[in-house]
């Protein structure tokens, strides 16, 4: 499966990760595998394939590669400065309290066993607080679009938050969606 490439320098480079592969890992089917073998086909030099921040397997979307060490870390500290921003595009279906726009402050608790985040209080202790600015687009009903910036990135966190204001994304049967979404072809 090729990877396509939107931007790559000496130091790092913007790929589009397809639906259905990992952000992470060394499996045959992860984009760090399949990234640095069509590098090395097209001979491409780099050191080493850092991805600086992560897509869930079922999200098609940018991500930004470190291709080496140093600027791994550099890129990583940039986003966790808040240097860098991720903005994200989702369809949901619209629980008709969410208000137009705002941002979504919980704290969220990830359970390792249900691979699954859950709204926590903050006396949780591996609970961590989770912002999500956000701003709705009516489409066509019911599905309604939706531009968010990330903050603060936990592990399934704009799935969570827009679930259990009773507005999960379309197709994401884990938090509770009704309208199934077929896989891109």
């Amino acid at each position: 499966m090729p990877i396509q490439i939107v931007r790559i320098c000496r130091d790092w480079a913007v790929v589009v990760k397809p639906y259905g592969i990992l952000s992470e890992g060394s499996t045959p089917d992860s984009l760090p595998v399949l990234l640095e073998e069509q590098l090395r086909e097209n001979d491409t030099k780099f050191e080493s394939i850092h991805p600086v921040h992560r897509l869930d397997r079922t999200t098609e979307g940018l991500i930004l590669i470190a291709l080496n060490k140093k600027s791994a870390a550099a890129l990583s500290q940039m986003v966790q400065e808040h240097k860098i921003r991720k903005h994200y595009t989702a369809f949901l279906t619209r629980d008709p309290a969410l208000p137009d726009s705002g941002t979504m402050t919980d704290y969220l608790f990830f359970d390792k066993r249900a691979d699954k985040s859950f709204i926590a209080s903050p006396a949780k202790t591996s609970a961590k607080k989770a912002e999500l600015p956000y701003a709705l687009f009516p489409e066509t009903d019911p599905v309604t679009r939706a531009e968010i910036d990330m903050i603060t990135g936990r592990t399934h966190q704009i799935r969570v938050q827009f679930a259990a204001r009773k507005s999960p994304l379309i197709g994401d049967r884990k938090y509770g969606s009704r309208i199934a979404l077929k896989a891109p072809a």
